[in-house]
């Protein structure tokens, strides 16, 4: 019985710190950001602001060679900017290459509305690849992408700009 009871509790301390993908953020009262699946061609997810009166699509994800991946969604706030970012990834697999290519996208909130950041979107750790690029022996040249978790691209924006 013991045993039983310290497996189930370890169980429950385990799924209530692992890291769950969060697909929808509260920025304010009654104001949600959130990944939603469309039926627009080529671009299967939307962002939208949501509020009571209305639901406001501010970007949508495209498919590069295939559907892209949801891996997550993050709000850093500081006393004067709030920062989002969205973070996509796509398999990627032909002769000479295998992995996945990240795309971290970046919003800015300012109490009002979303509005896609064009500075911030130009930082090069936003995106990049994890996998291998195989040489014409084809042995595996490994890419490893620091920044491969929602977490991780979160932290080092918070240490680069805030």
């Amino acid at each position: 019985m013991f045993i039983k009871r310290f497996l189930i509790s370890l169980l429950f301390v385990y799924s209530s710190t692992s890291s769950a993908i969060v697909n929808k953020i509260k920025l304010d009262n009654n104001v949600y950001l959130s990944i939603e699946n469309q039926t627009v061609e080529y671009y299967p997810y939307s962002l939208n602001i949501k509020t009571e009166e209305e639901t406001i699509k501010v970007d949508q994800y495209p498919e590069e060679g295939g559907k892209p991946v949801f891996n997550g969604m993050a709000v850093i706030k500081s006393e004067d900017k709030s920062v989002i970012l969205v973070q996509f990834y796509w398999k990627v697999k032909h002769a000479d290459i295998d992995g996945l290519e990240y795309q971290t996208y970046s919003y800015r909130y300012d109490g009002n509305n979303v509005f896609i950041n064009e500075n911030l979107n130009k930082e090069k750790a936003l995106s990049g690849f994890k996998g291998c690029y195989y040489d014409i022996d084809g042995l595996c040249e490994e890419s490893l992408y620091s920044y491969d978790t929602i977490d991780k691209i979160k932290q080092y924006i918070k240490g680069l700009y805030l």
